[in-house]
């Protein structure tokens, strides 16, 4: 079921946000926010994420899909 509100983008970010280590797949993410298009949504999400953020993409074994998880990125330091 969809959230209302924001565009497919940012619903994504919230999702993966909201997920954590579990992340995200194509077929969560048409459940969660309605989008068909997965990938092209984590390419539009890369330029809304802070400095200390990054998406990784893990490939699913035995599957021919990908699951997006958010994740700090390594090796930065907050100074807050």
């Amino acid at each position: 079921m969809a959230i209302a509100g924001g565009t497919q983008t940012e619903l994504v970010l919230y999702e993966l946000r909201r997920r954590g280590e579990a992340g995200l797949t194509p077929l969560e993410a048409l459940d969660a926010v309605g989008s068909f298009r997965l990938a092209a949504r984590i390419s539009d999400a890369k330029a809304l994420l802070g400095p200390d953020e990054e998406i990784v993409t893990e490939r699913v074994p035995g599957k021919t899909y990908a699951r997006y998880v958010l994740r700090r990125r390594e090796g930065q330091v907050s100074l807050w």
